[in-house]
């Protein structure tokens, strides 16, 4: 069944189905079958409703309830002024050390960050690192913020395919993260110099950027990489984007600089303590 599982979504065209996706999900559902078909989601991906920052009612597709805000007091930002807070609620897959230039996918898999980030330029900053993967389930709440407070230097996109990011497929699709498309933000923060990997997954249509719209070159032409002249920046705890649905996001830290704590398998909520500066 593994291998079946495997072949098919080799086979199928995942990126032009999640393109669909997401333009299915962007068609407005008059009132009451927006509500229905939101609360039938709803109910099968145990989303918690009452943080959503509307009832049901108010949302007319599902892709405005998967990137919806939460009421203003639904998530508080560790204000130690040495914390790093998530930047997303989801599953800490992975905690670790950027040993030999390498991450850990799975057991016996270990993949490239100078691959991963797609500039051995930038990837020669974090050898030695600490590094934070973060999976988001389509339960989770789906927008980014910020670890730290800090100033975004540059963004790449790199395309890619659109695998979905779950336990089956880490497990069993070498080089994942390598072969999904992701956007890359290098932010210059009071840690050194910080890098948020963004990775789409299956039915994740677009990553949305709230201070460059971007998204519009994304899977039209190859990489794509921009430095920003103007100073963008932004509080610990400031949104940063959306994913429209769910997937994965990689902290990586420069040597000596951070302390990560949380434990793997550990479900964290945007803005709770992570780690540390030391």
């Amino acid at each position: 069944m593994d291998r079946f599982l495997l072949a098919l979504l080799r086979v199928l065209p995942t990126n032009l189905l999640s393109r669909l996706t997401g333009i299915v999900a962007t068609i407005p559902l008059p009132f009451p079958l927006n509500f229905l078909v939101l609360r039938t989601y709803a109910f099968l991906f145990r989303v918690n409703r009452a943080e959503a920052e509307y009832p049901l009612s108010r949302y007319s597709s599902l892709q405005s309830f998967f990137t919806r805000a939460l009421k203003p007091d639904a998530r508080s930002v560790d204000r130690n002024p040495g914390s790093v807070v998530s930047p997303v609620d989801g599953t800490v897959v992975r905690v670790e050390k950027v040993t030999n230039g390498t991450l850990l996918q799975a057991k016996g898999w270990h993949y490239s960050i100078r691959d991963l980030l797609g500039d051995p330029r930038q990837s020669s900053r974090f050898l030695g690192g600490a590094a934070c993967t973060i999976y988001l389930s389509p339960a989770d709440y789906h927008r980014i913020h910020m670890p730290l407070a800090g100033t975004v230097e540059s963004l790449y996109y790199l395309p890619g395919r659109l695998f979905p990011v779950n336990r089956f497929s880490l497990r069993r699709i070498e080089n994942l993260f390598l072969l999904n498309e992701r956007l890359i933000l290098h932010v210059q923060t009071a840690a050194g110099n910080m890098a948020m990997v963004l990775v789409g997954a299956t039915n994740v249509g677009k990553i949305r950027i709230r201070f460059d719209d971007v998204h519009r070159r994304f899977s039209r032409q190859g990489p794509y990489s921009r430095s920003y002249e103007r100073e963008i920046f932004l509080e610990k705890g400031e949104e940063v984007g959306c994913f429209e649905l769910g997937s994965t996001v990689i902290l990586l830290f420069e040597k000596d600089r951070v302390l990560l704590s949380p434990g793997e398998g550990v479900r964290t909520r945007m803005g709770d303590a992570i780690g540390f500066l030391p």
